[in-house]
């Protein structure tokens, strides 16, 4: 029996490791990965954002289509007791001004650099203000020039993400551990 949904793919990873957990295109093939390599990029994620300064409460907006890094980012947060905001990265920039601002969200999390390029032309200059990180899952490395420099110190590329991730776990830190440890039945999700 699962206490929290958190603990739904870990369980499941102990009973099924070398399973195919997800299966997805990456332009004209088909990738898969099992549950101990699902829960594994879960773990990574966790750890990577608590490093980086996300905690228990903050609003993340995460402007993201459904893909892989998608579901594993929502359970990293999960564990860490963040609030989500999504939405997909097709929503019209305005919109997602509105929703991120509205939702005073104070992270940001976006499919590609090309859609911060976007966004920063829609958002009002104090929009962006409060928001102390923005991760882009795709194309991070190198944002875009019309990207102020302030913004771009922001900026957190997954493959940093991970890597910082995979630092802390190597240190001992396990956010999902504790997360399964603390989430109630009654804890938003």
């Amino acid at each position: 029996m699962y206490r929290n949904l958190l603990e739904i793919p870990f369980q499941t990873a102990e009973r099924y490791p070398n399973r195919v957990s997800h299966a997805f295109r990456v332009g004209t093939k088909t990738e898969s990965r099992t549950f101990a390599e699902f829960t594994r990029l879960i773990r990574l994620l966790a750890a990577g954002f608590e490093g980086a300064g996300v905690v228990a409460g903050d609003h993340v907006g995460f402007f993201v289509n459904n893909r892989y890094e998608w579901i594993a980012t929502d359970f990293a947060l999960m564990a860490l007791g963040a609030v989500t905001v999504p939405r997909g990265s097709d929503t019209a920039p305005k919109e997602v001004s509105f929703i991120f601002r509205h939702s005073e969200s104070s992270v940001l999390i976006l499919e590609t650099a090309s859609q911060l390029a976007e966004l920063v032309k829609a958002f009002e200059p104090s929009d962006l203000v409060p928001c102390r990180s923005i991760f882009i899952i795709e194309g991070g490395e190198n944002p875009s020039a019309e990207i102020p420099e302030d913004i771009q110190r922001r900026i957190m590329p997954y493959s940093a993400l991970t890597d910082l991730g995979e630092k802390r776990l190597a240190e001992g830190a396990d956010p999902v551990a504790r997360g399964m440890e603390r989430l109630e039945s009654g804890d938003l999700l």
